[in-house]
């Protein structure tokens, strides 16, 4: 006799599973693999560098060669450099904007060590703008070998600072930013235009005088980033993921 406490046990179809897998899947593919837009997007940054930040006076930097011939045509860039001569300090402002092809935007830990860095660690971090406002970044440190005499190398650390900006959305993290254009191309049929900026100084301590430590380095690039950020992000109230 079967106990009237036993309830019956339920059973889900397996087709179930296998067609979120298959939703999801395919809408993946199409965010990584489209490359003409649905309608007009609008880029979310100023495509223009300050000349000066926290004091210091902005230089282009031309694009690369390598950046030209390795990135699609309508990729636009804006490249700067801003130096601290009292200690040697230069810190490095980029924006890549994505045009059509999608290919433009990448994560950075994928070509990063094709230029010979290690990443040493990677930390999601929170700067606080000139604005009141907070941005999400991601912080990498890099490392790579620096030759200081004729056969001696000594490791010369990087902090790096990166995060990506469409029109309505900032976030720190490549994969939530494919996922928020993988929801607009079901849902809404639209494509965001993303740009990726990127913040980055060396650790000078034991290379130069008054070189700044790995704290010195990640506060100033924080000061850096809360004085830019603004100036070429067009709404700060965009949502952040």
């Amino acid at each position: 006799m079967k106990s009237l406490l036993s309830k019956p046990t339920k059973t889900f179809p397996l087709w179930r599973p296998l067609v979120i897998v298959a939703i999801v899947g395919g809408t993946l593919y199409l965010s990584l693999s489209t490359t003409t837009p649905f309608g007009k997007p609008e880029a979310g940054i100023v495509l223009n560098l300050p000349d000066q930040l926290q004091g210091m006076d902005g230089t282009e930097i031309p694009v690369s060669p390598e950046e030209i011939a390795l990135l699609p045509k309508d990729t636009t860039f804006a490249k700067k450099s801003y130096a601290q001569p009292e200690n040697g300090m230069v810190v490095s402002a980029q924006i890549v904007l994505g045009g059509a092809d999608k290919r433009s935007i990448h994560r950075p830990e994928v070509c990063l060590p094709g230029q010979g860095w290690t990443i040493k660690s990677t930390q999601p971090i929170t700067v606080p703008l000139s604005t009141g406002k907070n941005l999400s970044v991601t912080k990498l440190l890099l490392s790579r070998p620096h030759q200081t005499g004729p056969q001696t190398f000594k490791p010369l650390q990087l902090v790096f600072l990166y995060w990506f900006v469409s029109k309505d959305f900032s976030t720190s993290s490549h994969f939530t930013r494919i996922l928020t254009n993988a929801w607009d191309m079901l849902v809404h049929n639209k494509l965001n235009r993303w740009a990726y900026i990127i913040v980055s100084a060396p650790v000078l301590e034991g290379f130069t005088a008054n070189g700044k430590s790995e704290e010195e380095t990640i506060a100033l690039l924080k000061t850096f980033t809360a004085e830019m950020a603004p100036a070429i992000m067009k709404s700060e109230g965009a949502k952040e993921f």
